[in-house]
């Protein structure tokens, strides 16, 4: 999928400034090897509904979306994982560690100045409600505030939509939940398997009058 290979590439562009240790060395192994499926979501939206003059812009956003979704989730790992902080030698713990907030923090850098800003503050917030409620004696998992998976969804769908249009359309908040619902899983299935149908889903949106006009007044203030 194109655009799984574009968010690929930037990411990698992105965070080449950080130095070759094993800090750097282990950025690179994870973003060569992670699925793709949040951030070409992302150009993915913002290209369906907008066309290829939104790819560029919509990569940066996506790899903003990937890189926050791969720094939480190996937060999540790191507080399950007795193995690794019951070791003599804690020093990959902390390494993971600090790539978790290495990630997290470059990808919210690329979300800062976008309308998708607060719906990534949301979206950390929520993880890390779910990650203390999971520590308390007899925890229910009904107790939980929906899924990190199903939150990264929305919000890439939002970080591409809102290239488009100043309020992402309905349909595709909608779209995102239902996709959020097919892909609740860890970890996310290839870009190639999980956005098979997203291009027709998409390409059937309606766009409300009112959204219509705000992206053209939007477009004219430019």
């Amino acid at each position: 999928m194109d655009e799984a290979s574009n968010v690929r590439a930037t990411a990698l562009e992105l965070t080449s400034d950080i130095e070759r240790t094993p800090l750097g060395e282990r950025i690179d192994s994870l973003l060569q090897d992670a699925s793709m499926t949040p951030g070409a979501l992302t150009v993915l939206t913002a290209r369906t509904l907008g066309g290829d003059e939104f790819v560029e812009a919509a990569a940066t956003r996506g790899v903003g979306v990937q890189l926050s979704y791969e720094g939480l989730r190996l937060a999540r790992a790191l507080v399950h994982d007795n193995a690794i902080w019951a070791a003599e030698d804690r020093t990959d713990g902390y390494i993971e560690l600090l790539v978790s907030e290495v990630l997290v923090s470059r990808g919210f850098y690329h979300l800062a100045r976008t309308e998708a800003s607060d719906t990534a503050i949301q979206t950390v917030r929520r993880f890390a409600r779910n990650q203390t409620r999971r520590q308390v004696p007899n925890f229910d998992p009904a107790d939980l505030e929906g899924t990190l998976e199903g939150d990264i969804l929305r919000l890439a769908v939002e970080a591409g939509a809102t290239l488009v249009y100043p309020d992402p359309p309905a349909e595709a908040i909608a779209y995102a939940d239902r996709l959020a619902e097919e892909l609740d899983t860890t970890p996310l299935p290839d870009a190639e398997v999980a956005l098979a149908g997203a291009r027709e889903e998409l390409r059937g949106i309606t766009v409300s009058e009112a959204t219509a006009d705000r992206s053209a007044t939007a477009d004219q203030s430019r």
